[in-house]
């Protein structure tokens, strides 16, 4: 096995230094104690041997049970001489005195052990031939295993051992070769090849020697250590499956001419495996290696019969390359693909033509699959026109109708991209026309033609009707997004949440039509899902767009930096806007620059402005008609601005999304009158549906809601200002002062009990002196340095949620109720302005919570405590002992301790009432100490486990175990000196406490006064 010395039989291996942990398996390889076999199967060079040492390694370290190992041989086939390996390993593991001469005396003396769980590992397995004694004497063993005694059987094919009843009874455990395969993080952490598949020898040779070939290595692996070992049927099965690049049953079956099981008749094999459906797949090595198994004149037969087998079930991207140039099959491959909603991806078909004959590119298909190929790649409509034209043009001679609406369809969507409306309705006409002819293929375009003619005349309810009569699959990929589009848009202008879907399908699509991601943002933010555009990038600013698309683009993005309350980026996007404009005077153009300037001044508080604007843009495009799109998204806004038009502007809510903005709108319009009725009678929006409207509206809505007391205003507050932070609070400072009392009562309301995450990150230290820093700076002010500031600090982390009461009775034990209280109050606003200097007067407190009676530190992803960490690492220090990888709880325990900088919390100068936390966490700190010490000692390391020993014994001078720790690790290791002085210690510390050895240290002492004997081996 590569990685691993393994020198003789009975010789347990030890795994390379250079060899990757990997949890997950030794995790299930901790398994064998609690069953009666475990079986690990998998072809040469999957890693098996590797596992079976790591995991014995890392049971030395913590040992769960005993492991005993034999590694099988040839001769093992014979039962008297697998007995005598298993018994003279018995003997090795000290489990007998002299070699059991039978089956039952063997299991006698497993029974006999008084050890806890055992393990017999038999590694190399299939060396022991089915039907031979040694077989049969194995399968007796399983049977007479005595209660707590495992068998873990490695081998590249499974034992003939009988496992059904004991899988039904969860008595038998299996790891196989998929387990083995490194996972991407693994091979990352390897510093593998990506290129090995996973395959565990591979990973290991390339990470030894980085300049290697993995395709060299591979052939080199497979020649010699894996193809020999196969029969010839097994050989003959893998040659279908590596040149056919993936077979099930079916398709091996029908190549062989028989009924084929490869789950039973193929063995394990490196790079080979079974997917979810049961096909078998060759990784992509076996490709250039496919000569190992297979020859040149079956392996051209084998392909064309796969190629066939793939053509029948449609499967284009399968059969093309096995097709290896057979121009029957290419051709009617290549109409497939001309005629499939879907083609295979552009870099597929780009291969296929690249392989092509002249005479074959010629024809109308092939020009049909370029045109597609260039589509996908996003080439200029100029590219792909001719191409379309060409191909057109021949089938229409052929009287090849189904071709023609292909070919039609996609010049449809290449005429809409160049604006060539003309070129658009030509090939429309052209598609009604074969489809009043009877050309079936031809129905699903004419609908979306007639869609986009209702499209043009703003009737949304009619452009849904006639996309409901489209069949799923009968579009073109383009123009199934095209349908999409429209679908989206329709329904957004109806108000229909169904919105976002449609528009999520199109950008699926791949190409993005110009607009969707504008129809998707807006379908987002009107059904409340603010999030997944929050943090976005700025919708369609791409080079696929044309300067038009750009222009509508940065409108769009203006908007939404202005809904979010980044108004210095919506003027700059506004900007843009204007100047991608430049000089065009036309309709649609001047409308969007309208929109954009309205909302930019709106959002910068410019109310006299923006309402001049919008009254001017309204008069020029009124709010109906084919305008009325643009105008819905501002209604909150126009509604509260245009007072004299709301029952024109009330017409935009087309359906419950636009009503829902309409709702908001008129709780805000009234409220300016002092009218807070109608924020009382509305179902509440959701949080994410108001931002449509602005920050600035959404944060007004919160505080009059407040003030009319509707719960759901207080979450809608609590909502913004975990996600817009700052520039939401900074609204509701300015609420506090308006003229509406109850409203400015409600922001003042809201800022005092609704708290805003910190910019910067805080971290406490407390194992040692206490230390705050804010952003990576340490805090040194004069309230920090306030013994009792600090002193409050410490009680709240160590008492997450606490009462005002238990906090006065801690800190200030002898002070009367009254002047409890009013210490507390002096003192927690001391804590504030030290956690928060950049708070505030008014606003919620981040990290310190009061409700009623409580207190509360609160923890999260801006405060980072070190007791919280001691604590998470010695917790995962456990779950990594309970895993079975103690190696791991070594690095856990590790960094647990290196967090310990001294006495904690405050030291001696602590407040009496941590000194019982102090002896705690200080006996928490000493016993990882010495489980770290035993760890690194059982791992060889005695010099870093001392010094574990003496970290703790530093910090408890009366830990007895501790100093019996550092006797026991220095006497294994063969320091007498270091022990006889560790010792000495002990007896010191034991005088101190005033009592006498144990019968323990008394045997250390005696073997001590014992000549010395030759060092431990690590």
């Amino acid at each position: 096995m590569v990685g691993v010395t393994r020198p003789m039989r009975y010789t347990t291996p030890v795994p390379g230094d250079h060899l990757v942990l990997r949890p997950r398996l030794i995790a299930g390889a901790a398994a064998r104690f609690d069953h009666r076999v475990t079986m690990l199967v998998a072809a040469a060079g999957m890693g098996k041997t590797t596992l079976l040492a790591q995991a014995i390694a890392e049971n030395v370290l913590a040992p769960r049970g005993t492991d005993v190992w034999l590694a099988c041989e040839p001769a093992d086939s014979d039962a008297n001489h697998l007995l005598g390996g298993l018994a003279h390993a018995v003997v090795r593991a000290g489990l007998a005195d002299a070699p059991p001469g039978s089956l039952a005396a063997l299991c006698n003396c497993l029974a006999a052990r008084t050890t806890g769980p055992l393990c017999l590992v038999l590694d190399d397995a299939h060396e022991i031939e089915p039907g031979s004694s040694g077989s049969a004497l194995l399968r007796d063993l399983v049977a007479s295993l005595p209660q707590g005694v495992g068998l873990w059987l490695a081998a590249r094919r499974e034992p003939a051992v009988p496992l059904t009843r004991l899988r039904a009874q969860r008595q038998a455990h299996a790891i196989d070769a998929a387990d083995l395969l490194f996972t991407d993080a693994e091979l990352a952490g390897a510093g593998g090849h990506p290129g090995t598949g996973g395959w565990p020898a591979l990973v290991t040779l390339t990470a030894t020697d980085p300049t290697a070939r993995a395709t060299d290595l591979a052939r080199q692996l497979l020649a010699e250590e894996v193809v020999p070992s196969l029969d010839p049927a097994a050989r003959e099965l893998l040659g279908v499956v590596v040149a056919t690049e993936g077979a099930g049953d079916d398709l091996a079956g029908l190549i062989l001419g028989r009924a084929v099981h490869l789950a039973t008749e193929l063995p394990p094999i490196p790079l080979v495996h079974r997917e979810a459906g049961g096909e078998w797949v060759p990784h992509a090595l076996w490709a250039g290696l496919s000569d190992l198994v297979i020859d040149a004149p079956t392996r051209r037969a084998t392909r064309a019969a796969a190629a066939r087998w793939w053509l029948d079930r449609g499967d284009l991207a399968r059969a093309f390359p096995l097709a290896d140039g057979d121009e029957t099959m290419v051709l009617d491959i290549l109409r497939r693909v001309a005629l499939a909603p879907v083609p295979p991806p552009a870099p597929v078909l780009r291969e296929w033509l690249r392989d092509l004959p002249a005479h074959i590119l010629d024809l109308p298909v092939a020009a049909l699959v370029a045109a597609h190929a260039s589509r996908l790649e996003g080439a200029a409509p100029a590219v792909m026109m001719p191409l379309l034209q060409r191909a057109e043009a021949a089938a229409r001679s052929t009287g090849d109708s189904d071709l023609e609406v292909a070919v039609l369809g996609q010049q449809v969507f290449v005429a809409n991209l160049q604006r060539d409306s003309g070129g658009v309705q030509a090939a429309l006409a052209r598609v009604v026309e074969l489809w009043a002819g009877g050309c079936a293929a031809a129905a699903g375009l004419a609908h979306l033609a007639s869609a986009l003619v209702a499209n043009a005349r703003n009737d949304s309810a009619a452009v849904l009707r006639e996309l409901e009569q489209v069949a799923v699959g009968s579009l073109p990929a383009p123009l199934a997004a095209a349908a999409a589009f429209f679908t989206a848009n329709a329904l957004l202008d109806l108000g229909r949440s169904e919105a976002v879907a449609p528009a999520a399908e199109c950008l699926a699509h791949g190409r993005t039509i110009p607009g969707m991601l504008e129809v998707e943002y807006r379908a987002r933010l009107l059904t409340g899902d603010v999030d997944a555009v929050l943090h976005a990038d700025v919708p369609g600013l791409g080079a696929e767009y044309d300067e038009r698309d750009r222009l509508v683009s940065s409108v769009t993005a203006a908007c939404a930096a202005a809904a979010f309350g980044r108004v210095d980026e919506a003027e700059a996007h506004a900007t843009r806007a204007h100047r991608l404009a430049a000089g065009q005077r036309v309709g649609p153009t001047l409308h969007n620059l309208a929109v954009v300037d309205i909302v930019t001044a709106y959002c910068r508080g410019r109310r006299a402005e923006a309402t001049a604007l919008a009254t001017d843009a309204l008069e020029a495009f009124p709010a109906h008609g084919a305008g009325a799109g643009r105008w819905r998204p501002l209604l909150v806004m126009l509604y509260r601005m245009l007072p004299e038009q709301r029952d024109e502007l009330a017409a935009l809510a087309t359906g419950p999304l636009w009503e829902r903005q309409l709702d908001i709108a008129r709780i805000l319009a009234a409220a300016e009158l002092g009218d807070f009725g109608p924020a009382s009678a509305p179902a509440w929006p959701p949080p994410g549906a108001t931002v449509l409207a602005g920050l600035a509206d959404a944060t007004e809505l919160a505080a009059v809601g407040t003030a009319a007391d509707r719960a759901p205003a207080r979450g809608l507050a609590a909502w913004l200002l975990d996600r817009f932070g700052d520039r939401c609070r900074a609204h509701l400072r300015a609420l506090t002062h308006d003229p509406r009392d109850e409203v400015a009562a409600a922001a003042a309301e809201l800022l005092g009990t609704v708290p805003v995450p910190p910019v910067e990150p805080r971290t406490i230290r407390l194992l040692g002196g206490p230390e705050l820093e804010i952003g990576g700076r340490t805090v040194d002010t004069a309230d920090w340095r306030r013994e009792r500031v600090r002193s409050l600090l410490m009680f709240l982390v160590v008492h997450p949620r606490s009462s005002r009461e238990a906090a006065i009775a801690a800190i200030w034990p002898d002070a009367d109720p009254e002047a409890g209280r009013r210490n507390l109050r002096s003192t927690l606003h001391l804590l504030h302005r030290v956690l928060e200097p950049e708070r505030d007067s008014g606003d919620a407190p981040y990290f310190v919570r009061a409700g009623g009676s409580s207190l509360r530190l609160h923890r999260g992803e801006h405060l980072w405590i070190d007791l919280d960490e001691f604590d998470h690492r010695l917790s995962s220090a456990a779950d990594a002992l309970d895993a079975g990888t103690p190696s791991q709880a070594i690095g856990e325990l590790g960094a647990a301790l290196d967090l310990w900088r001294g006495e904690p919390l405050g030291g001696a100068t602590a407040p009496e009432w941590a000194v019982r936390h102090q002896d705690r966490l200080r006996g928490r700190f000493v016993d990882a100490c010495i489980r770290c010490a035993e760890l690194l000692a059982a791992a060889g390391r005695h010099r870093d486990a001392v010094a574990r020993l003496h970290d703790a014994i530093a910090a408890d001078q009366w830990a007895e175990r501790a100093h019996m720790a550092a006797v026991e690790i220095q006497l294994a290791a063969g320091d007498r000196a270091g022990a006889v002085a560790a010792l000495r210690r002990l007896d010191k510390v034991l005088a101190e406490l005033g009592v006498g050895r144990d019968p323990v240290t008394d045997a250390l002492a005696r073997r001590l006064a014992e000549p010395a004997q030759p060092p431990a081996q690590p």
